[in-house]
């Protein structure tokens, strides 16, 4: 996966001529905290911060804290791995893309990313989810993947996160089934914890025909 399959919203681009208050006010209409600087030729310079522009006067060019500016850019073939840890690792709010020559293309507000990242995510496609708590040293996907199998079921997204205890994970595990009763059963007869999960149990519509046939029955 790589940078160009993130939509991109617009972001602003500034001139080295623009007055500090004027890049302000482009932050403050965008939500951003940071923004391109772009020359005449469409080459990019740098990412301009706000903390940088506060030191101005209002009326000065934002090239005068041109020192504070970063440089940091990536590439729309370049992997998506690069550009989130680009961001988390300068805690920057927008990333330049550009091509070979330097010459800017668009940028990707971290709200993008964000964006992105959901509709890859579990929650984008048909299927349960369920969450089991479970011993690091007793994790077992091998075996967690039989149990989905043997319910004619299988996992499609897997993720791990950290628990309460230190020797305890969290695994999220999202399923091609929509209806994750069977599953559930066999992971808690093989003593798995389950500590969160969501489907659409079979059992939901036979218990809501009982009940509409005992409630036309106490009718008559």
């Amino acid at each position: 996966m790589n940078v160009s399959e993130i939509t991109s919203t617009l972001v602003p681009v500034l001139k080295p001529t623009d007055t500090a208050l004027f890049a302000i006010d482009r932050m403050f209409e965008s939500r951003l905290f940071d923004l391109p600087v772009v020359d005449e030729h469409g080459l990019y310079i740098g990412l301009v911060g706000y903390e940088a522009l506060e030191e101005l006067e209002e009326g000065a060019n934002i090239n005068e804290c041109r020192n504070d500016w970063q440089t940091i850019s990536v590439r729309a073939e370049d992997a998506v791995l690069r550009l989130l840890n680009s961001l988390q690792a300068d805690q920057l709010t927008v990333m330049p893309i550009v091509d070979e020559q330097g010459l800017y293309q668009y940028a990707i507000q971290i709200h993008d990313l964000v964006v992105w990242m959901a509709a890859q995510s579990m929650l984008s496609q048909p299927g349960g989810l369920i969450t089991l708590l479970i011993n690091s040293n007793n994790y077992s996907l091998s075996e967690i993947a039989r149990i989905a199998e043997s319910n004619n079921g299988s996992i499609v997204n897997l993720r791990i996160s950290a628990a309460s205890e230190p020797d305890q994970m969290l695994v999220h595990l999202k399923f091609n089934l929509v209806d994750l009763t069977y599953v559930m059963a066999t992971f808690e007869r093989f003593g798995y914890h389950i500590v969160a999960f969501h489907h659409q149990s079979h059992l939901d519509g036979l218990y809501s025909e009982r009940y509409d046939a005992l409630m036309r029955y106490l009718d008559i």
